[in-house]
């Protein structure tokens, strides 16, 4: 994985930092493509394919085993800004292709987290999950 210029991989809203430690540094992995909106013929049986008119930006991670506490606060990372009436966040990611920083509204999907065993010590301890942000590419 490319090094970034700053201190994080991925930040949500304006200013709350998702810590690295919370991110398996082998499982990183961001892309901001374009996408295909449709795929068309022409009369002389060429193929073509129209795109939306913005990328999308796709993020994936897998978290490490977490405490209850560790949980609770990464989790609270997402609860904390996520988009009125929705499973969205605004994501600024790093894009290791393209090497910068890209912002975008996105869905998150995997915060559903399982009992790897209960601990006493720290009130149980977390699977890793593997954590989507999928991005819009419409100009909605």
């Amino acid at each position: 994985m490319a090094l970034t210029t700053d201190d994080y991989l991925i930040k949500l809203g304006s200013s709350t930092k998702i810590l690295n430690r919370y991110i398996d540094k082998d499982s990183y992995n961001a892309t901001y493509e374009r996408v295909v909106a449709n795929k068309f013929k022409n009369a002389n049986g060429s193929d073509y394919e129209k795109y939306y008119p913005n990328s999308k930006l796709t993020v994936q991670f897998n978290t490490s085993y977490m405490t209850k506490s560790m949980w609770d606060t990464f989790r609270g990372y997402f609860n904390d800004n996520m988009l009125a009436n929705s499973d969205d966040v605004m994501v600024t990611a790093w894009v290791p292709k393209s090497g910068s920083y890209v912002y975008q509204r996105c869905k998150v999907t995997g915060l559903t987290p399982s009992l790897h065993k209960e601990n006493y010590r720290y009130d149980g301890i977390y699977n890793p999950v593997r954590i989507t942000l999928t991005g819009y590419a419409r100009s909605e």
